[in-house]
């Protein structure tokens, strides 16, 4: 069906709304898609950031992970299946 669209064919909205299910049902797809729209950010603070930032991003993401994987776990957040927690 995506490819049936990309080919120039129209797509209706049905469509495009079975195509956003169906890729829940792929949560890595997903995931790939998230860091492939913020790899342009990312690349841009590699670039740029001080060691102290980095240092200080790193402290900042694990302490993040730790809170909500011990903290909050609710079967939807953890497990990996979200681009906040790659």
């Amino acid at each position: 069906m995506l490819f049936f669209g990309l080919c120039g064919n129209s797509i209706s909205l049905k469509d495009l709304v079975l195509i956003i299910n169906a890729l829940h049902l792929y949560w890595f797809v997903m995931a790939y898609l998230g860091l492939y729209i913020l790899s342009p950010v990312l690349n841009a603070f590699a670039d740029n950031a001080k060691k102290k930032q980095y240092i200080m991003f790193l402290c900042v993401l694990f302490s993040y992970q730790t809170y909500f994987n011990l903290f909050h776990f609710d079967g939807t957040f953890g497990l990996g299946y979200s681009v906040l927690l790659l």
